[in-house]
């Protein structure tokens, strides 16, 4: 290993390369693993696995994250599991903006992997879906260069 390296950091190493060939581990599944631990980390992801199970409500919009089902008034919105991701985190996080990259991240430790470009596609055409004028930003708004935050109060239900 490294010259720098101390013995005892080495021996782990190899354990865990051991580890993975004896039970079929790849670099991409370590990869996956570790890029969902960091996720674990950062207090927006901490506050979005807290709403998994939950549902809730802000301004016309109800949605139940554990069924997967969101309603506008009296309307039901089908949507695509990403965006109901991405509401998740936003919602879960009300009035903080959280960074491009932060969803991003989201979306490719759920198996979604876009481009920013892609991204930033989704975020307009998902805020016009649930509310978006041509005057103002009702539910969600871009915080340029930086990212986006859900700009209404979020009431929580079990």
């Amino acid at each position: 290993m490294g010259k720098y390296m101390d013995k005892a950091k080495e021996e782990k190493i190899v354990e865990l390369g051991k580890y993975c060939l004896e039970h079929g581990i790849g670099l991409e599944d370590l990869k996956k693993i570790f890029s969902k631990k960091e996720t674990t980390d950062n207090i927006h992801y901490q506050r979005f696995h807290n709403l998994a199970h939950k549902k809730v409500s802000s301004g016309e919009i109800r949605i139940d994250f554990e069924e997967q089902v969101m309603h506008k008034g009296k309307q039901i919105l089908v949507m695509h599991e990403h965006e109901l991701l991405i509401l998740q985190l936003l919602m879960s996080n009300a009035r903080e903006t959280i960074k491009d990259e932060e969803i991003l991240d989201l979306l490719e430790a759920h198996d979604h992997k876009i481009t920013k470009e892609s991204m930033v596609v989704y975020m307009s055409r998902l805020s016009h879906r649930i509310g978006k004028t041509m005057q103002e930003e009702e539910y969600i708004k871009r915080h340029w260069k930086k990212g986006y935050y859900w700009n209404q109060k979020i009431n929580i239900r079990k």
